[in-house]
């Protein structure tokens, strides 16, 4: 005799998805730990320097850098950290800090410049060693608001990063005057997860810059697009976040011309539409990014008779068959 106390295994129709798509939520968004570290400044000091800020600098290079060495090998951060966009090798670990609402929060970039992806988004943010920058002036609430963001450019609410804070005066441009702590968050994968999935290491080596007859997409200029993994798959090495190079911002708020002249050619090129057929992350950015700018994503391909790029038409498959559930973004 045995007994069943799973509710899932009790409740639920074993043929029905649920489970599968459950599985694959606590595969992909719950098996994680978070650390946080609480930062106080020492006695007779004060966070609203820039010798504090270098000392938060300093700590999160630690914190890239520290090895821990056994029989089997040697493990760093990098190793066993958590990623929540997507899983791709390019895309930086979860973490957060004050150093986020600077251009030294790239300090947590890992493969560090040579990570174009993540490393080139945090360029167009205030440094606080410019000499143009001072705490005592700068740093408002309204600084915070509007510069304080992940390294894909959405913002980090500054009540997770700063605790106990004075201000001047009641307007959000009045200068912070104190800060009691600040708090540094980083996430690593779950045993469970680190049993299914093992390690990564990756080898980060200086971009090569493509070949000129390339298009955005990484496919040849007027063609050909055929090749033996399928029709368009030079555009499977496409990231969605070079976008934030040119200052996108993936949430439906008022964009910069940049990123909309930035769409308007993507959009305008031969393989997009297989491109938005295959990835749903891209489809719905891509949606959400355009409709701000006032534009409308190309229609996406019929795989079962479609025109090719080259005006010809075809019933052969694309990059995959994928099948995809569009995403969508809560504010």
């Amino acid at each position: 005799m045995s007994t069943e106390d799973d509710v899932l295994k009790l409740w639920v129709n074993d043929e029905t998805r649920v489970i599968d798509e459950l599985e694959f939520w606590e595969d992909n968004f719950i098996a994680r730990r978070y650390e946080s570290l609480i930062c106080r400044a020492k006695t007779g000091k004060t966070l609203l320097s820039k010798a504090a800020w270098e000392e938060m600098v300093r700590l999160q290079e630690w914190l890239n850098d520290v090895q821990y060495t056994d029989d089997d090998g040697t493990y760093a951060f990098n190793n066993f950290c958590y990623k929540p966009v997507d899983r791709l090798p390019q895309y930086s670990c979860f973490s957060y800090s004050p150093l986020d609402c600077f251009q030294e929060g790239r300090v947590q970039v890992i493969g560090g410049e040579n990570n174009t992806v993540c490393w080139t988004p945090y360029e167009g943010r205030q440094s606080f060693r410019s000499d143009d920058f001072d705490f005592a002036t700068h740093l408002t609430k309204e600084y915070l608001l509007n510069s304080c963001m992940f390294w894909f450019n959405l913002e980090i609410p500054y009540e997770q990063l700063f605790g106990d804070v004075t201000y001047s005066g009641d307007k959000d441009s009045d200068p912070i005057t104190d800060i009691g702590a600040v708090r540094i968050t980083l996430s690593a994968l779950s045993p469970e997860s680190l049993s299914k999935e093992g390690l990564h290491y990756v080898t980060w080596s200086p971009t090569v810059e493509a070949a000129a007859s390339l298009d955005k997409l990484g496919c040849p200029e007027g063609g050909p697009y055929d090749s033996p993994d399928g029709y368009c798959s030079c555009s499977k090495s496409y990231s969605i976040f070079v976008a934030l190079s040119y200052d996108c911002v993936p949430a439906a708020v008022p964009q910069e011309s940049t990123c909309c002249d930035y769409l308007t050619e993507m959009f305008s090129l031969p393989c997009f539409p297989y491109l938005l057929l295959e990835d749903a992350t891209v489809s719905s950015i891509s949606r959400i990014v355009g409709g701000e700018c006032g534009l409308v994503p190309p229609d996406i391909p019929d795989t079962r008779c479609y025109t090719k790029a080259d005006s010809s038409t075809t019933t052969e498959g694309t990059m995959s068959s994928l099948v995809f559930h569009n995403l969508v973004y809560i504010r």
